[in-house]
């Protein structure tokens, strides 16, 4: 029996809330992480099954920021992978036309946290802006930021996962640019901006792939101290051992 439209999309809705309900606790139970961050996208909170297509993938945080895409052939699929002794979900962004939206924006202070594996060293960007010329990925074989003006490297390969970090007071310093907890980047001229809308993928402006593996997503509408990042790093450690130790 094949559901209508309105029926399917009421069943989803409460599939939704009954999945936030369970998801919305914070993120004061994980270790070491700042609890007041704005969006949390973890691969582990997804139940789903090894090949599906993810439509929305809901925010942990509290806050309802699930992000979402509509159109079947641009959902992103879920795996699960295994990694230096972990297995752990991941959400795969094809080469092609993979994204999410969130209504997540930010115009000031920010620090942004990703695990992901990226599968092209060509130009993409996990994390992208919905408005503006703004990406976090890989350009030739390297880390990209490319904060409307300005980009940063970091030597990257398509066989390890990596946590990407960037903590930005726009026009001002410091400017942290870490990989792997080891920094990538600083810019002493400012000139780096806020990403506004935060997208996943092709869903941002300038419409690079994400073509990666990315098991989870962490931001903050504020600058976190150095001490605070090294307890966001040890988390991510714990949980993926991105340093293969």
């Amino acid at each position: 029996m094949l559901l209508s439209p309105s029926i399917k999309w009421f069943a989803l809705q409460q599939q939704r809330r009954r999945r936030r309900n369970r998801l919305n606790t914070g993120n004061s139970i994980l270790p070491n992480v700042p609890a007041d961050c704005v969006l949390r996208l973890s691969a582990g909170d997804l139940g789903a099954s090894e090949g599906d297509t993810v439509p929305w993938w809901p925010d942990s945080s509290g806050n309802g920021s699930d992000a979402w895409q509509d159109a079947e052939a641009n959902q992103p699929t879920f795996y699960v992978v295994d990694f230096a002794g972990k297995t752990f979900p991941i959400l795969q962004f094809d080469a092609d036309d993979d994204g999410m939206a969130t209504p997540v924006v930010i115009t000031g202070a920010f620090s942004i946290f990703t695990l992901w594996r990226p599968n092209n060293l060509s130009q993409t960007a996990i994390i992208s802006s919905g408005s503006l010329d703004w990406s976090m990925g890989t350009n030739g074989g390297g880390m990209l930021c490319y904060f409307t003006d300005w980009s940063a490297g970091g030597t990257v390969n398509t066989n390890d996962f990596f946590l990407f970090e960037a903590r930005i007071i726009p026009g001002e310093q410091p400017t942290a640019i870490y990989l792997n907890g080891t920094q990538a980047a600083l810019v002493h001229d400012g000139g780096s901006s806020a990403p506004q809308q935060v997208t996943l993928g092709t869903s941002g402006l300038n419409g690079y792939p994400a073509d990666c593996d990315c098991a989870e997503i962490l931001i903050y509408d504020r600058f976190l101290s150095d001490e605070e990042a090294a307890g966001v790093r040890a988390y991510f450690q714990q949980q993926y051992n991105y340093l293969k130790q």
